[in-house]
C-alpha cells in the first residue's frame, strides 16, 4: 500500500476489510471548508472496516495509507459471514471494537487538553509502538 492511497471514503458501503501487516491507516474526517481531523491510527493490531461486523456497512471516516507498507485485504461478505459463524472471531474482533472506541475518546481528550507538542508526542509514539519491528 502506497502512501496517500484511500481506502475508503466517507459515506462509501465497505467492499473490502483490511488488516494492515506494516502499512499504517490513518482514520479521518473532513470538515465542510475542507479542514481534517484524524480519529485514529490502525497499524497491524487492528483492522479497517468495523462497521462491517457492527451491522452498518458504510464509512464515516476516510481511510488513508498514512504510512506505506502490506496488509492483508478481505471481502467485506466473506468477513461478515466469517463473523457470524465463528464466535471466537466474534469476539476478537468485538473486542478489538472496544479497544478502538477506548483509543478514540483517548484521542479526543488528548487532542483538547494538549499541546501541539504533546500530541506530536503522542503520535509519534504511538507510530512506533505499532510498526512492526524489522
Amino acid at each position: 500500500m502506497e502512501r496517500d492511497l484511500i481506502v475508503v471514503e466517507i459515506g462509501e458501503d465497505f467492499e473490502y476489510a483490511y488488516f494492515p501487516l506494516s502499512a499504517m491507516i490513518s482514520l479521518v474526517i473532513t470538515m465542510k471548508d475542507g479542514a481534517t481531523t484524524e480519529t485514529s491510527i490502525v497499524g497491524y493490531e487492528g483492522m479497517i472496516g468495523l462497521p462491517i461486523i457492527l451491522g452498518g456497512n458504510h464509512s464515516f471516516t476516510q481511510g488513508v495509507v498514512q504510512i506505506p507498507g502490506t496488509a492483508l485485504k478481505l471481502k467485506a461478505s466473506i468477513l461478515k459471514q466469517a463473523f457470524q459463524q465463528k464466535e471466537s472471531l466474534q469476539r476478537i474482533l468485538l473486542l478489538y471494537a472496544q479497544a478502538r472506541l477506548t483509543q478514540v475518546a483517548q484521542l479526543s481528550a488528548c487532542n483538547r487538553q494538549h499541546t501541539i507538542l504533546e500530541r506530536l508526542a503522542r503520535w509519534l509514539l504511538t507510530v512506533q509502538d505499532w510498526r512492526p519491528s524489522r
